[in-house]
C-alpha cells in the first residue's frame, strides 16, 4: 500500500489598524541609531507563510502475504506557521528613546538599577544608547518546519507474540530562538574592556586592561554602539533526533497480556525552546555562533525502558469475587541533561542591562565532573569561571541528572449491576515503591564562596586578573586570589513525579 499526500498551509501577515509598529531595517549598520526606527504595518518584508508545502508519503508492505511480517515506512514535513504570538511582543509600538537607568552608575561591578529597566524618558543625552530593545528581524521569510521519517519491521513470533523493531528520526529547521542581536564585542586580549562614563570624563574613553582602582564600572561595548542588548527572535535553531525502538507484546493466556519496550536515541539541537531557563536570559549562548550551543536536547534521554502488564484474575462466581483486575506500569530512563552555569554574567555583564546568568564556566582539562555520588552528584571543582569578557568552554547540557525509575500499580473491580449499568471501582498506587527520583532542573549554578581555589595550580593558569571575579555582593572571592564556586553545589535537588500516592475512584458506566 502506497499513500501520497501534499498539504499546503498559507496564512497572511496580520497588519495593524490605526497606530503602526516600529522596526529598524539593519541593526548592524553603524549609521543605524535611535532615529532609524520606521513605521510599518507589519514587521516582515515578505510573508514567511507563503511556501508552507508539506509532502507526505507512507508505505505498508505485507512481505510474504501471510500477515505475519510487515514493513512500514513514512516521511513527512510539517511547518509551523509564523503567527502573531511569535512577534507580537518584539516590535515596539513607539520609537524607543533613552532608558533612564543607563544614566546612573556606581563604582561597584553590580550597580543598583531602578526596578523598571524599560523606563522611557523624553530627550536623549549625547553618546547614549538604547539599552534594551525587543525585535524580530524583518528579513524572516520562512516558517519553522520539521522533517519526520520512520521505518518499522513487525514480525509475529508464534501465537499472541509480536516483535516490532523500528527506526524513527526527525530534523528541525529554521526554529525560533531568543538571541542577542547586538552582542558585546569580543575582548581580543581576554582582559575587560571598560568605558568611562562618569561626570568628569563624559562622554568617556574606551580601553582594555585590568580594572584596578578605576572607579568606573565595566561597560561592554556592543556591535552597534548606538544600542545596548537587543532581544531578537531569530530562525537560527535546528534539531535532530535518531532513535532505535524495540517492543515485544505477548498475550500469554486469555487473561494475561504484557508489553515491554526499549528506546535508544539521541536528540541534539542548539536550543530546545524559543526562550527557556536552560540558558538563562538568552536561548543562545554565543550570538556570533549559534552552533556553539550544539549539544543534547534538554529533554534527551538516551535509554528509555517501559513495561506494562494486565492480569484478569480467574475468579468466578458471585459479584464479590468476579471481575477483579491487576495492572502495573514500570518506567525507567536515563537522567535528563543539565547545565552548569555561572551565577553572574562575564561576557555580557555591563551596566547597560546586558548581563545574563546563562553563561557557562570553563571545564578544567582532564577533570571528570560526573562523580554520581549521593552526597555530590557532580564535582564543582572541575569548573572555573572563564576570564572576564570571554565565554566558557563547558558544553551545553554536558551533565546528566540522576536516572528515573517508577512503578505504578492498580486494582480494578468491575461489577455488572444490571443489563444497562456497570460499576467500576479503582484503587491506583502511583510510585508504589515510594522510590525517590532526584532532579536538579535545567541548570545548576556555581555559587560564590571564599577560600576554595589556589590559583597557582597549573590548571588555573589560563585565568586573567583574579580581581575580575566577584560574587553578587561585590566582594572579591578568596581575597582576590581566585574565582568563586562552592563544593556544596550538586547537593540540592527536587523530586520529579511524586512520592507514593494512592487514589480511589468509583465509576458508573451506562
Amino acid at each position: 500500500t502506497l499513500n501520497l499526500g501534499l498539504r499546503y498551509e498559507w496564512a497572511s501577515n496580520p497588519v495593524t489598524v490605526g497606530e503602526p509598529v516600529f522596526t529598524i531595517n539593519d541593526l548592524h549598520l553603524p549609521t543605524t541609531t535611535q532615529d532609524s526606527f520606521v513605521a510599518v504595518r507589519h514587521p516582515f518584508n515578505s510573508n514567511p507563510n507563503s511556501r508552507n508545502f508539506d509532502p507526505r508519503i507512507g508505505i505498508a508492505w505485507d512481505v510474504f502475504g501471510n500477515h505475519k511480517t510487515a514493513i512500514r515506512a513514512g516521511f513527512g514535513t510539517f511547518h509551523e506557521p509564523v503567527t502573531s504570538r511569535t512577534y507580537a511582543n518584539n516590535n515596539t509600538s513607539f520609537r524607543p528613546n533613552q532608558p533612564l537607568f543607563f544614566l546612573f552608575f556606581t563604582s561597584d561591578l553590580f550597580p543598583n538599577l531602578p526596578q523598571d529597566p524599560h523606563q522611557i524618558i523624553s530627550g536623549r543625552p549625547a553618546n547614549s544608547q538604547i539599552a534594551w530593545y525587543y525585535a524580530i528581524p524583518n528579513t524572516v521569510d520562512t516558517a519553522p518546519y520539521m522533517m519526520q521519517y520512520n521505518v518499522t519491521v513487525q514480525q509475529e513470533l508464534g501465537s499472541g507474540t509480536v516483535l516490532t523493531v523500528g527506526y524513527n528520526g526527525s530534523r528541525g529547521k529554521n526554529l525560533f530562538l531568543w538571541s542577542n542581536a547586538n552582542p558585546p564585542l569580543a575582548f581580543s586580549d581576554q582582559s575587560p574592556e571598560w568605558q568611562a562614563e562618569n561626570a568628569a570624563s563624559w562622554p568617556g574613553a574606551t580601553g582594555q586592561g585590568p580594572r584596578g582602582t578605576v572607579a568606573n564600572p565595566f561597560v561592554g561595548l556592543y556591535r552597534n554602539p548606538n544600542f545596548g542588548a537587543v532581544e531578537a527572535v531569530t530562525p537560527t535553531a535546528h534539531s535532530s533526533y535518531n532513535g532505535l525502538q524495540i517492543s515485544l507484546s505477548r498475550q500469554f493466556v486469555k487473561t494475561l497480556v504484557g508489553n515491554v519496550a526499549y528506546t535508544y536515541s539521541k536528540c541534539r539541537d542548539n536550543s530546545s525552546a524559543t526562550n527557556s531557563s536552560e540558558q538563562g536570559q538568552w536561548a543562545v549562548y554565543n550570538a556570533y555562533d549559534p552552533d556553539f550551543d550544539e549539544g543534547p536536547c534538554s529533554y534527551n534521554s538516551d535509554h528509555v525502558f517501559t513495561a506494562n502488564a494486565l492480569y484478569q484474575l480467574p475468579f468466578k462466581g458471585s459479584r464479590l469475587v468476579d471481575g477483579w483486575q491487576l495492572g502495573t506500569i514500570v518506567t525507567s530512563y536515563t537522567g535528563l541533561p543539565f547545565n552548569v552555569q555561572n551565577q553572574f554574567g562575564g561576557q555580557y555583564q555591563s551596566a547597560t542591562g546586558g548581563a545574563t546568568e546563562g553563561e557557562r564556566p570553563n571545564l578544567v582539562p582532564g577533570c571528570d565532573p560526573m562523580t554520581r555520588k549521593r552526597d555530590q552528584w557532580y564535582n564543582p571543582e572541575c569548573f572555573v569561571y572563564a576570564p572576564y569578557g570571554t565565554l566558557g568552554n563547558a558544553g551545553r547540557n554536558s551533565l546528566n541528572n540522576p536516572d528515573f525509575f517508577n512503578v505504578d500499580f492498580s486494582i480494578v473491580k468491575n461489577t455488572r449491576v444490571n443489563e444497562k449499568l456497570d460499576m467500576q471501582f479503582r484503587a491506583e498506587f502511583f510510585n508504589v515503591l515510594n522510590h525517590p527520583n532526584f532532579y536538579f532542573g535545567s541548570q545548576a549554578y556555581l555559587m560564590g564562596t571564599a577560600g576554595i581555589v589556589t590559583p597557582t595550580e597549573a590548571r588555573y593558569q589560563s585565568l586573567s586578573d583574579p580581581a575580575a571575579y566577584r560574587n553578587p555582593g561585590g566582594s572579591i572571592c578568596n581575597g582576590g586570589q581566585g574565582p568563586c564556586y562552592t563544593t556544596s553545589t550538586g547537593l540540592s535537588a527536587t523530586m520529579p513525579g511524586s512520592q507514593r500516592q494512592i487514589q480511589f475512584a468509583l465509576k458508573f458506566l451506562f
